[in-house]
């Protein structure tokens, strides 16, 4: 059976994903068009209310590069506990030095307290940076991370189905891998079919501006008034493919 995690950033999809329900977990973060940064606590409180799914919150202070100093790693370890405590299943991080390795003692503190909370621990597509793609998966599952959520060192999952399939063929057996980005209606069976994943991770998101033809602007590149909703649409046809 597939395991099917989606990504969303605001109280809207919770709402949108929970009534369509067949979704076995949501990862919470903020700023998902920016890759995916911490969540609000009360986005989480909100998710472990109203919904009866795994919650895995992201644990990444700001965008940009993953390379945190022990300042931010600090910061980092007591968001763990934060969101322990409003209800979260699991954890999301990801942490590299500047040789675009694991970050191995950042990555230990942080599961360990995960760990001591129950909570399970995914290192998300930071791996992906690594100039070593199997030692870094080693480094992860020596570290005891649960899952690593990658796209192969691609842009998109579907782009790295080799290097997906191979990272499955020599370490799927000692952790297990989920596969993201991009992942849509499109591809998701043929990206399953190909790598052997059996957890897969997508926002079936769109655009939504309710107000579009506002002309004001608050300094963005874009529509100030635009954002990313999960799509109700695109949810229903991915469930499907696998029988949900």
């Amino acid at each position: 059976m597939i395991t099917l995690e989606v990504c969303l950033d605001n109280i809207e999809s919770v709402r949108t994903v929970a009534a369509s329900g067949g979704i076995d977990r949501l990862e919470l973060c903020a700023a998902l068009a920016l890759g995916g940064l911490s969540p609000s606590p009360a986005l989480v409180r909100y998710a472990a209310q109203e919904t009866g799914m795994g919650l895995h919150a992201m644990i990444r202070p700001r965008p940009g590069d993953f390379c945190f100093d022990d300042a931010d790693v600090a910061a980092m370890v007591d968001e763990v506990g934060y969101y322990a405590d409003l209800g979260a299943h699991g954890v999301v991080i990801g942490v590299l030095d500047d040789s675009f390795r694991v970050n191995a003692l950042a990555t230990e503190k942080l599961c360990k307290a995960a760990k001591a909370r129950d909570l399970e621990v995914t290192f998300h597509r930071a791996v992906d940076f690594a100039r070593d793609y199997d030692a870094a998966v080693e480094t992860l599952i020596d570290l005891g991370v649960d899952r690593i959520l990658t796209s192969g060192q691609a842009d998109t999952a579907l782009k790295g189905t080799e290097g997906i399939s191979r990272i499955m063929q020599r370490h799927g057996d000692r952790i297990s891998i989920m596969a993201g980005s991009g992942v849509s209606p499109d591809n998701a069976a043929w990206i399953v079919e190909q790598t052997g994943v059996r957890d897969l991770h997508f926002s079936a998101s769109g655009k939504r501006n309710r107000f579009s033809g506002t002309r004001l602007s608050l300094g963005g590149s874009s529509s100030d008034l635009e954002y990313q909703v999960t799509d109700k649409g695109k949810l229903e046809k991915i469930k499907a493919l696998f029988g949900r």
